[in-house]
């Protein structure tokens, strides 16, 4: 029986983790304990893990939402040192912290972060980084995935990319129900080079609402984003996989209601730099600006041409430099591409 243990208790991680759980429970191929790894800290006097355990719900990260009997929170990485899955939903500012996790042979990785790694001037996918420091095989999940909206079992789709075909079954029941339902296709950088890329798009996306230009701005700066998407895939050696829920499903989301689209809307409204909206967020860091200056520094570093990525290059000096709002709408109406 296969033992699955999750690495990550915030919104999504939690949400992931009931998910598995109900799931695993329909076959006698797991085991059906899933194990939670959780970063400690306190609530109400009480340590997370524990209240998780005794109480069934994670009330920082998903307050209201029931937990299945069969997690179990823990805080150590050597109670999941002998897990055969690991699915890893931990900022990916927080990767480092799976350098403690020792996996034995045969086991494999599932990463379920957004965002891209800049090391020593070389750029990372999450599941490349992974791969790195676990020494094993590493699929990934993206998609338009609103945590709340799939704990609360609202109909959800996501593109999963598997590493070897022997993953295929196990994915399928992991991740695939009525409500959550997989597309599952052969693992590519491609995955998640977008749903990191869609991030910056959808700042800019917020910065057009907030500066009230218009739908007709907004399909615009829709376009030339994913063109740049593409480009920037490309350049990575990915596939630009636009049709995925990874790609077109997630952009979308993150345009309508994601955190980065209200940043670049509230920057446009107060005229401000990303860091500035961070702060009034709780000193929360967004995948949008972290990505789009980790892309800049990259091209910059490796003498590449910016000039190519006009729309991610004028969101960067939006969230960073202090340039008004106007200047995207300088650079989209530009001709060309």
């Amino acid at each position: 029986m296969k033992k699955v243990a999750v690495i990550g208790n915030g919104n999504w991680g939690t949400t992931v983790s009931r998910l598995i759980a109900n799931n695993i429970t329909a076959t006698q191929d797991f085991d059906s304990e899933l194990l939670l790894w959780v970063h400690e800290e306190m609530y109400q006097h009480q340590k997370l893990s524990e209240y998780i355990n005794a109480l069934r719900t994670n009330p920082i990260y998903l307050p209201g939402v029931r937990l299945p009997d069969n997690i179990r929170a823990v805080t150590s990485f050597d109670e999941i040192n002998e897990a055969d899955i690991f699915v890893i939903c931990l900022p990916c500012k927080f990767l480092d912290t799976i350098k403690e996790i020792k996996p034995k042979k045969g086991s494999f990785a599932i990463n379920l972060s957004k965002g891209l790694i800049l090391k020593d001037e070389k750029l990372y996918t999450p599941s490349e980084y992974i791969e790195s420091i676990l020494k094993i095989e590493c699929a990934s999940l993206c998609g338009a995935n609103i945590a709340i909206e799939v704990a609360t079992e609202q109909l959800s789709e996501c593109t999963v990319g598997y590493t070897d075909k022997d993953q295929i079954n196990c994915l399928e029941w992991m991740f695939d129900n009525d409500y959550f339902r997989p597309r599952i296709i052969p693992h590519d950088i491609g995955i998640e080079i977008c749903a990191a890329l869609k991030n910056i798009v959808s700042l800019g996306f917020g910065i057009i609402e907030g500066m009230e230009w218009g739908s007709n701005t907004k399909a615009m700066l829709f376009r030339k984003g994913l063109v740049e998407m593409e480009r920037f895939c490309k350049l990575m050696k990915g596939k630009f996989l636009v049709l995925e829920s990874c790609c077109i499903g997630d952009l979308l989301t993150s345009c309508l209601n994601g955190r980065n689209f209200r940043c670049g809307m509230q920057m446009a409204k107060d005229r401000c730099k990303s860091a500035e909206i961070e702060k009034k967020m709780g000193g929360q860091k967004l995948e949008g600006p972290e990505t789009v200056m980790m892309i800049n520094s990259w091209l910059e570093a490796n003498n590449m041409e910016i000039r190519n990525f006009p729309v991610f290059q004028a969101i960067h000096r939006i969230c960073f430099l202090g340039e008004a709002p106007e200047f995207l709408h300088s650079v989209l109406k530009k001709s060309g591409e």
